[in-house]
């Protein structure tokens, strides 16, 4: 976790995706790895092209973060937290990010 200000920033754990500790250089170590097929309605699938193609991210890589986000979403409000989306310069929550029962 990371303060800035009044600011609570946690930045998603990179060792769960990398093999290796946020803020660690050099390569990722070589995690065990199990293949899925995972198989999306085409408008999913669409939009995971999509943002990939935005974030310059493999597919892969992709999915692996937003899980890694979510978890980290799942772990605050398990806490009883609330997670808000606020402006770039923090003056405004603009949205609350909740999760379907």
């Amino acid at each position: 976790m990371v303060n800035k200000g009044s600011k609570k920033v946690i930045p998603v754990e990179a060792s769960a995706f990398t093999g290796k500790a946020a803020g660690q250089a050099g390569p990722p170590a070589r995690l065990a790895r199990k293949r899925l097929n995972i198989e999306f309605p085409q408008r999913v699938a669409d939009q995971l092209d999509s943002y990939a193609e935005v974030t310059g991210r493999s597919k892969t890589e992709f999915l692996r973060l937003a899980i890694g986000t979510y978890a980290v979403l799942c772990d605050e409000m398990l806490s009883g937290n609330r997670v808000f989306v606020a402006s770039s310069d923090g003056s405004k929550l603009l949205r609350e990010l909740v999760l379907p029962a």
